[in-house]
């Protein structure tokens, strides 16, 4: 009776941890996709949403004929286990600095997880990457953040250079060395 007791309460064990599974790091998570509600149309494709995760000075820009405002981005992972999201990285607005003040930058973004609305997270306006540490860890697989409210720029265009829930590096342009006699 014991060994059957035993072998009962393993396998229900076994069961609750199957259903329990450890999420795991935004850093080491498999993306899927960044989608985006829309993008600024340029015959070049200079705008779309892929900029925002290439690690370059290039922008999204959202393609809405106003500010921006209740556009959307969403960054999916396929893990079958939830992605741990900590922290936000942003470098806000358009990627080169001097064209930074022309376009709009996002001031506040709503943030859905697997479609449920958990907050608001405030940007502040810089042109270098910033780090939003979350109040509490987020865990889903499907993040979106809309945009709720913006800097304005002299463009009604609102830009990001770079978001990820996992740390990024921008290389820097390499130096012009001018070598006179």
């Amino acid at each position: 009776m014991k060994q059957q007791i035993a072998i009962l309460f393993i396998f229900i064990v076994s069961l609750h941890c199957k259903e329990k599974q450890i999420p795991i790091q935004a850093d080491k998570a498999e993306l899927t996709s960044i989608q985006a509600s829309s993008s600024l149309k340029d015959p070049k494709d200079n705008y779309n949403v892929n900029h925002l995760s290439d690690k370059s000075n290039k922008s999204w820009c959202e393609g809405n004929a106003d500010t921006g405002i209740g556009e959307r981005i969403t960054i999916i992972y396929k893990n079958p286990q939830k992605v741990l999201v900590e922290n936000l990285y942003i470098k806000n607005g358009y990627g080169d600095t001097k064209y930074y003040s022309l376009n709009g930058r996002v001031k506040e973004f709503k943030i859905l997880v697997d479609d449920k609305e958990m907050g608001l997270v405030t940007i502040p306006d810089s042109s270098v990457k910033e780090v939003i540490k979350f109040p509490t860890p987020l865990e889903g697989n499907k993040f979106s953040l809309e945009i709720v409210s913006i800097y304005p720029g002299k463009l009604k265009d609102t830009c990001i250079a770079e978001l990820s829930f996992a740390d990024f590096l921008i290389p820097e342009p390499p130096l012009s060395v001018f070598c006179g006699i």
